[in-house]
């Protein structure tokens, strides 16, 4: 089975073979990097940043040099995106942290605490917030409530990394979160087998985080 799934950048395409994926230079039409599923996250320029059980690290595309590491999470990381100018990626982790980082450096800049492991984080492309999904292990909510659960969406300041709301709805944990790229409206899908996507009220746009 074989099937191309992303052109990057106008440079490589990343194409899907059965086990592996095959990154391959457009003009030419030569491969040039092999890796594997487990081993590739996001492709920018010339590098991808890829996810290593505890650890997040910057690779060059074309050598497979290992260019910088992040060690700072402590335990699983479930989740990396990028910020819309690709200047900044944030994470999530089992550590019930989320973690955001510049991309040029990996330099840690913000954590974003929760009380339940984190299984994915989004970046507003035009507001300083940040949503995170997660809830308590997918195991356990047969017995759990989706109060204990903690199954909301939950929205920090970029900046200041406090959370100032949260939304309801899933009755499972949230495996998946990502805002539209016009910033209007973002979508969680959970354990739950649902996707809920969510329209801004014209109120969240004239919040501003008090300092």
């Amino acid at each position: 089975m074989s099937l191309c799934i992303k052109v990057c950048l106008q440079v490589v395409k990343v194409c899907l073979y059965d086990v592996k994926i095959c990154l391959y230079d457009v003009k030419e039409c030569l491969h040039d990097v092999k890796v594997y599923l487990p081993d590739v996250k996001k492709c920018l320029h010339d590098v991808k940043v890829c996810l290593h059980d505890v650890k997040i690290c910057l690779h060059d595309v074309k050598t497979g040099k290992k260019l910088l590491t992040a060690k700072d999470h402590s335990k699983q990381i479930n989740d990396i995106q990028l910020s819309k100018d690709m200047t900044m990626l944030i994470s999530a982790s089992k550590d019930t942290t989320s973690k955001l980082f510049d991309t040029n450096t990996l330099r840690h800049m913000k954590t974003y605490k929760t009380e339940r492991p984190v299984n994915s984080a989004s970046l507003s492309p035009i507001m300083d917030h940040v949503v995170l999904g997660g809830g308590q292990e997918a195991m356990d909510v047969t017995t759990t409530s989706t109060r204990i659960g903690k199954f909301d969406a939950r929205f920090f300041n970029l900046v200041f990394e406090e959370e100032f709301g949260r939304v309801k709805g899933h009755f499972g944990p949230i495996n998946s979160t990502a805002f539209h790229p016009d910033g209007k409206s973002y979508s969680s899908g959970g354990e739950d087998g649902y996707v809920r996507v969510h329209y801004f009220d014209p109120s969240y746009f004239e919040f501003r985080f008090e300092f």
